[in-house]
């Protein structure tokens, strides 16, 4: 057939060059799918070893800040003790430095707790005044007058 009419490959057959560019493609897709699992366990594995780091950090964080505590907690206790064995030795009785530095420790620590409630009672008193008196505000500007101006119109 020579006018102009290309010949028709045969019906059960894909030409040659088909063929092997779909099998070449298959092969870069399974590649792919297997670049994409190989990135997928890399982000998991990272995970874990940031979940693990963490939990180590926080493990060792609290172990160190135990040992510091008790070291503190000791310190405390030898420093008292002197001063108990100190005043105790200048009255001439061990009762009182016991006395003394157990008292005064405790009537230290209720001042100290006492002083703490009350400056915590009035910075809670303070941010609650500055609230409703910026919300005063706001309704003067939107609604022209405030909670307490129209219940003294009312009255």
């Amino acid at each position: 057939m020579r006018d102009g009419a290309e010949e028709a490959p045969d019906a059960g057959q894909a030409p040659e060059p088909i063929l092997s560019v779909l099998e070449e493609m298959l092969g870069e897709v399974a590649a792919l799918k297997e670049y994409a699992a190989y990135l997928a366990s890399v982000v998991v594995d990272q995970t874990k070893l940031r979940a693990r780091q963490a939990i180590l950090g926080i493990v060792l964080g609290s172990i160190a800040a135990c040992v510091f505590l008790a070291m503190a907690v000791t310190m405390a206790v030898l420093l008292l003790l002197g001063v108990d064995g100190a005043i105790a030795s200048a009255i001439g009785r061990p009762w009182a430095g016991h006395l003394i530095i157990g008292g005064g420790g405790l009537l230290t620590i209720a001042g100290l707790v006492m002083i703490v409630k009350i400056r915590q009672e009035r910075s809670h008193r303070n941010e609650m005044v500055k609230k409703y008196e910026q919300r005063k505000r706001d309704e003067r500007e939107q609604i022209g007058e405030d909670v307490d101006g129209a219940s003294r119109a009312a009255a």
